[in-house]
């Protein structure tokens, strides 16, 4: 093990900490690559966040069978830091710019001898790094700005490599169809995110019911007394409710058995929050649906808290939390974003951010894109044009992780 004293952990030394999901040939999440970046620490602290806050934040509310990908260094690696992590989930991740000699070779053997896998970043056939691919369980090729020729040509040679392939940037539909035909294994990029329209398809009678319910729940002006009936109406939000009220959490001396105490209890504001998440991710019920709800809740959790910082906003951070949460509806419906808002009552400034308007909200959710996609250079030039230090921004990202990983893991225990 390395000798270095590794700094505290409880920011990430204001880095922006990310997971990106890697999904199946059938859209399960099969597990999440952990990066870190955008602070001005070096490498080997990015890394260090990852080993730590990215297990313990980055993964809150993620089962035990998911896949741990972890950016290692040569340091890292020739340190033995895989310890860090769960052996037999965990792979160690190796760049192009980690270089293969017997060093190198003889950490992997032994990380691998230990329980940890391998995979290859960025790899393609001709960048040499043979030994290293020898002893990959998987290899990740990029797909994103190369011509469909090329991608078939290196899928066509290592299609009897024992590695799994992993496309790594796929950005739309098409593409996750032309690189699953080839024979790819696991598949990342921001595909996930954007609505898979299915020409002539129409939403199921309980996701329109689930749409109405979101459209009452936003009505301006309603209060408690009113919000009782509208949750009463859904016996599988009333029951969450009543569970999660009842949970530990709120260490209540006696138990709530009506809809009206919980409503009463909780107040309007995390009512509102809480029931309107519940909707949303019931809207898809895949593997890939999860991880879109996942990812709207920590987005409206981010931007409530971190737009309430600046001293001038046009909108409220309570909306805020609605863009976020709301920034995923077209994924999660499959259907292109004006129509998927169409019957709910937003503002104006969100519903224009939210279909992609220039603006204010459009600005923030360009944020959150850029920190998603790991553009770090993108993503704290956004911060100096809405006057946010993108130190706290990191650590506000970082705390929404939390927030959003400790309701989810409630959200999904509901039914057990």
């Amino acid at each position: 093990m390395s000798g270095r004293v590794h700094p505290p952990q409880s920011d990430c030394d204001g880095m922006f900490l990310i997971r990106r999901p890697v999904l199946d040939r059938n859209h399960n999440v099969w597990g999440y690559e952990m990066a870190a970046g955008g602070g001005v620490g070096t490498v080997e602290d990015a890394g260090d966040c990852v080993l730590g806050e990215g297990v313990e934040v980055g993964l809150a509310g993620v089962g035990e069978a998911a896949a741990i990908l972890a950016p290692f260094t040569r340091n890292m690696l020739l340190g033995g830091r895989y310890l860090d992590l769960p052996a037999g989930r965990a792979f160690i991740q190796l760049g192009p710019e980690v270089d293969e000699d017997g060093d190198a070779l003889a950490a992997v053997r032994e990380a691998k001898e230990a329980g940890y896998g391998l995979v290859l970043d960025s790899y393609l056939p001709d960048m040499g790094r043979e030994g290293f691919a020898v002893l990959a369980d998987m290899l990740k090729i990029p797909v994103s700005g190369r011509t469909p020729r090329e991608v078939i040509a290196t899928a066509s040679r290592l299609k009897k490599h024992p590695a799994k392939m992993v496309a790594m940037g796929v950005q739309d539909w098409q593409t996750f169809e032309g690189v699953r035909a080839l024979g790819f294994s696991f598949y990342q990029g921001p595909y996930f995110g954007q609505p898979r329209v299915e020409p002539g398809s129409k939403l199921s009678g309980n996701t329109l019911s689930k749409l109405r319910t979101l459209g009452e729940l936003l009505q301006p002006g309603r209060d408690l007394k009113e919000f009782a009936p509208i949750i009463a109406s859904d016996p599988m939000l009333s029951y969450r409710l009543l569970r999660f009220i009842n949970s530990a959490a709120f260490c209540l001396v006696q138990r709530v058995a009506s809809v009206e105490q919980a409503v009463n209890l909780l107040g309007m504001s995390a009512l509102r929050q809480w029931a309107m998440f519940m909707v949303v991710s019931d809207l898809d019920g895949t593997g890939k649906g999860e991880e879109l709800a996942y990812l709207a809740l920590q987005r409206g959790r981010f931007l409530e808290q971190c737009s309430d910082d600046v001293d001038v906003r046009p909108v409220s951070s309570q909306a805020m939390f609605l863009a976020g949460l709301f920034s995923m509806l077209d994924a999660l419906l499959g259907l292109p974003m004006r129509e998927a808002l169409r019957d709910l009552p937003l503002e104006k400034p969100i519903l224009d951010g939210l279909s992609g308007k220039p603006g204010w909200v459009r600005q923030w959710l360009d944020l959150v894109a850029a920190v998603e996609g790991g553009d770090w250079p993108r993503a704290i030039q956004i911060c100096d044009q809405l006057g946010v230090v993108p130190r706290i921004a990191a650590v506000k990202y970082l705390k929404a992780s939390a927030w959003a990983g400790e309701r989810f893991s409630f959200s999904r225990k509901d039914e057990g």
